[in-house]
């Protein structure tokens, strides 16, 4: 009975913390408020209808919602492999931002769940003090500041199991639980997976150091024979997890991460001492979750028994020594250059930093309770409460230290992020905690006094609640009913205009305001959202060449992860099949200049170049129809009055174009086109295709720019593109267009009109080998047209073309983990053979 109400509680108090937590913020489902913001808001909302639609829609690895279409194989193996994904099927799709907060409540409730059983089975005995390490579990640094990027709580809820497991094979039992524990954390998520693969190497040596204290024990042929089950175990989980690491892999490789800076290699610290502040209350803020330093809050109870570990004389010198070691070897993964990127599978993190200080936690936890039991139980009461003063005047000065440390670093290491004085408050609030805890410790270590303990224990939830309730607060929450009546309206109207047989781009600019979002909101992955073949992308795994081959089309890129089309371009809109621009629930437009997915060309071998979006879109529109004007047709301009007013004198009838290589538009304020407004739905940064409307032959524009300096304004800035020469192309075009229809996003079929000679066909597909192309049931190689584009060779008169996805990375993973399991069983056959004689 006391087992399961210890275990009850472990996942109930964490529960009931949150709650009270979220009520108080509105926070739904306890009120109207819900959590769209940053990432969550953006990807991750967005990648759960991916995984709804893959389970209703007929389980497709390639989608088309994927930016302009893409494997989802990558996405899924670093966002969507827990099974906790599957609440989300509990509710409504308009309510899917309530699942997501119930998927964090419950994955966090079940770190407490974890860390208790870990706890009990590492000590062997059920004390209901565990409730309060474990709940310290649930919400420490990592979980207060990362809780949004709740992919990786998963790692986070296995850990405590795995150290069991590794600790249970160090003692020579059954590797079950290692090896179950560390396959389910690689799968959720393979970048945590990593760290917590080096930890096991780290955390195996610490236990051999407890148990083998002679020099001989520690030759390379007695550590192999200690070691060989446990590497074994090791190696063989990873090779186990090729299903999920091996399209990770080849995923990953075609993004932008795979270059890294020798900065990020350099032995140079990030910080020292003031490492120590994070030990403070409310030291964790929304504000600062992309740059700070390592959030290692554990609560301050916590941390003073952890001091006690080191203090209290019956816990044996080695295992202090083994513990110091080991919190070192964490700390300086955390605070050298080099480390912390190896931590971070060579790739400096972009925003979150110090990934693994999860790990840091857990010991700090781990070893605090040991301490705990160790000084409850000391024997001498004199000692006791010499050992507790001790321990709290020490941790008083490292606490004090470390703020001090803290402005001193932010100087020396020139990083503002070291030092917020606006949080020094909460460092009076953390010594008021530590001295109260340290008064009632103190009556209750010498009368005995249970109304004492629990008195601390309320303290303590209450410390856990507020540093969580800090970490919530000042947040641009979203709101929930405006989201849920705007989704509907929405899906309603993309059901009206999509084609749902046919392969038809849609680029959907809907203000955020009109979702509920009360951040900045630039409608990324929303071909997820509402279920149609998008033009943008924002995620970790995109990749580069299509990044690459539509920024120098006119897409607009802030950086490696994320693009759109910002502005309407008739050239982009006939490449991409862009049929439908949608500014509001209300308001769309067609695009006549969509003809089809498929284009005849004469194939002129066009080469992209960096910085030339005008030159790349000409000789495109040249290879699809010649022509001996240029499509694009540069007007005459003139700046005036100082640095801000530019004449624009068209030179043809079309879309007034502008284009300034290099420019940073962070410093502008407005632009205006005659006296009005122009105002692109993002924030501008630089290389932006602008579509400053269609003109007329000889009509003068002007273009006022606040906030320019004075630059050169020349007239290759501005161009406008012939709109009867384009016509005519696209009328020619259509003749000959095809139409992709889609069974599913991984097999489309289209239908040819014949011609008498062998042409090429340009497919606004991304090209990716794992395309199988068949022209009436011929398999027919593809080849890289406009960038990473497919283009297939057409035999004359050939009447159809077929093509189907198959994710050659998945299948081989697949196989790799069979093989796997049948070698494991193999080798347990012929263990039990050997053991029984």
């Amino acid at each position: 009975m006391n087992k399961i109400i210890l275990y009850g509680g472990s996942f109930f108090v964490p529960l009931f913390l949150l709650c009270i937590t979220f009520a108080s913020l509105g926070v739904t489902p306890f009120g109207d408020n819900n959590l769209l913001i940053s990432d969550i808001g953006t990807q991750y909302l967005q990648f759960m209808y991916s995984f709804r639609s893959f389970f209703s829609d007929g389980m497709s690895l390639y989608s088309f919602s994927n930016g302009i279409g893409d494997s989802i194989a990558t996405m899924w193996s670093y966002y969507l492999m827990s099974p906790f994904n599957f609440i989300s099927f509990l509710f409504p799709k308009e309510n899917l931002p309530t699942a997501l907060i119930w998927i964090i409540m419950v994955k966090i409730s079940l770190m407490g769940l974890s860390m208790c059983y870990y706890l009990k089975k590492h000590n062997q005995k059920i004390r209901f003090s565990m409730l309060l390490f474990s709940t310290a579990y649930s919400f420490c640094g990592f979980v207060v500041a990362y809780s949004f990027n709740y992919m990786w709580l998963d790692a986070l809820i296995l850990f405590p199991l795995v150290v069991l497991g590794l600790e249970r094979l160090a003692e020579e039992k059954s590797g079950i639980l290692y090896g179950v524990t560390l396959f389910l954390t690689i799968v959720t998520n393979f970048y945590l997976g990593y760290m917590v693969c080096l930890f096991s190497l780290v955390y195996r040596a610490y236990l051999d150091w407890l148990k083998y204290p002679k020099l001989k024990d520690w030759k390379v042929k007695a550590l192999f024979h200690r070691w060989k089950k446990f590497l074994f175990y090791l190696i063989f989980t990873g090779i186990l997890t090729a299903f999920v690491l091996l399209p990770a892999l080849f995923g990953m490789l075609k993004t932008a991460k795979t270059s890294f800076s020798l900065s990020t290699l350099s032995f140079y610290p990030k910080f020292l001492f003031s490492i120590f502040s994070q030990w403070d209350v409310g030291t964790i803020r929304f504000s600062n979750r992309l740059a700070h330093l390592p959030v290692i809050y554990s609560g301050v109870l916590v941390v003073l028994f952890l001091i006690l570990f080191f203090f209290v004389k019956n816990i044996p010198t080695r295992e202090k020594k083994g513990a110091l070691f080991l919190l070192f070897v964490c700390l300086l993964s955390l605070m050298i250059e080099l480390f912390n990127t190896f931590w971070h599978m060579l790739q400096a993190p972009a925003g979150f930093p110090y990934r693994n200080s999860f790990i840091l936690s857990f010991l700090v936890i781990s070893f605090g309770y040991r301490g705990f039991s160790a000084w409850q139980n000391e024997q001498n009461l004199t000692w006791r409460n010499k050992q507790l003063f001790k321990a709290t005047g020490l941790l008083l000065g490292l606490l004090l230290l470390g703020s001090l440390s803290a402005r001193v670093e932010s100087y020396i290491f020139k990083n503002s992020d070291i030092f917020d004085g606006s949080k020094l408050k909460y460092l009076g609030i953390t010594l008021i905690y530590l001295c109260i805890y340290s008064i009632f410790l103190f009556i209750w270590a010498n009368k005995k006094s249970r109304l004492s303990l629990f008195f601390i224990a309320f303290l303590f939830f209450t410390e856990l609640g507020l540093n969580f309730r800090v970490g919530m607060d000042n947040i641009s929450y979203s709101n929930e009913q405006t989201f849920e009546n705007s989704y509907k309206k929405m899906n309603h109207l993309v059901a009206e205009l999509k084609d749902n047989s046919k392969l038809v781009r849609i680029n959907e600019r809907i203000p955020g305001d009109d979702l509920g979002y009360k951040v900045p909101y630039y409608n990324y992955n929303d071909g997820y959202m509402f279920d149609f073949p998008g033009a943008s992308a924002y995620t970790s795994t995109l990749n580069k060449d299509i990044l690459n081959t539509l920024s120098n089309l006119g897409a607009y890129s802030k950086n490696e992860r994320r693009f759109s089309v910002v502005e309407s371009n008739p050239a982009l809109n006939l490449l991409l099949n862009i049929k439908y621009d949608i500014y509001s629930e209300k308001t769309s437009e067609k695009n006549p200049e969509a003809i089809g997915a498929g284009l005849f060309v004469r194939d002129q071998r066009v080469k992209l170049q960096d910085d030339a979006i005008i030159m790349n879109l000409e000789n495109v529109l040249q290879d699809i129809s010649a022509s001996r004007k240029p499509y694009f047709k540069p007007a005459q301009s003139v700046m005036k009055q100082g640095a801000s007013k530019i004449t624009v004198q068209t030179t043809t009838t079309g879309n007034l174009l502008m284009y300034w290589p290099h420019m940073n538009w962070s410093g502008i304020t407005d632009i205006l086109v005659n006296g009005k407004l122009h105002k692109p739905n993002r924030e501008i940064e630089t290389n932006q295709l602008f579509n400053l409307g269609y003109f007329h032959k000889g009509e003068t524009v002007t273009l006022e720019i606040k906030g320019l300096k004075e630059k050169k304004v020349t007239n290759e800035i501005f161009y406008s593109l012939d709109q009867a020469q384009f016509g005519s192309l696209i009328k020619e075009a259509k003749k000959t267009s095809i139409q992709l229809e889609k069974t599913k996003d991984s097999h489309l079929i289209g239908k040819i009109k014949p011609v008498s000679n062998k042409r090429t066909i340009f497919l606004s597909i991304p090209y990716d080998n794992a395309w199988n192309v068949k022209v009436d049931g011929k398999e027919t190689a593809i080849k890289k047209i406009y960038g990473d584009f497919i283009a297939v060779e057409i035999p004359a008169n050939a009447r159809n073309i077929s093509l189907t996805y198959h994710s050659f990375a998945v299948i081989y993973g697949i196989l790799i983990s069979i093989g796997t399991i049948m070698v494991g069983l193999v080798i347990r056959l012929l263990v039990r053979r050997k053991v029984n004689g």
